[in-house]
């Protein structure tokens, strides 16, 4: 894992980004402050991939700092969905619906799958999916 950490330092935003996304399937808590670091980079895709690992990571802390960012962000756009997943991952279910609501258009299918299936996993949520079996 420090190799990870280390390269997300990298001046290569891609490599950052792949660094980012390793630490979240790790599932480290070792690695929040270094991943918080990079909610201030200058590559919109960086982050994104760093709010999406913070969610992962379960790093409730960050949830003040992640709404400030949402709130910070130009373009409200299909790459905007790692807000809603992070705060669905985090127990924030006002946040996640509100980031949701936000975007008009929904290409990613991963994206429309999270917002629709997450709620279940929400303190005392429920999901908004029916069974069809």
């Amino acid at each position: 894992m420090p190799a990870l950490i280390e390269a997300l330092s990298d001046e290569h935003a891609d490599v950052r980004r792949f660094a980012c996304q390793s630490l979240m399937f790790q599932k480290s808590r070792a690695a929040v402050s270094a991943v918080t670091r990079l909610l201030d980079d200058a590559d919109r895709d960086v982050r994104h991939t760093a709010v999406r690992t913070l969610g992962w990571l379960n790093a409730r802390d960050v949830l003040p700092r992640l709404r400030e960012l949402y709130g910070e962000e130009k373009e409200i756009d299909d790459g905007t969905w790692v807000y809603a997943d992070a705060f669905a991952r985090l127990g924030d279910a006002d946040w996640a619906i509100r980031t949701v609501r936000s975007v008009n258009s929904w290409r990613n299918a991963l994206g429309r799958n999270s917002a629709r299936t997450r709620p279940s996993r929400w303190p005392g949520g429920r999901s908004t999916t029916t069974s069809t079996t």
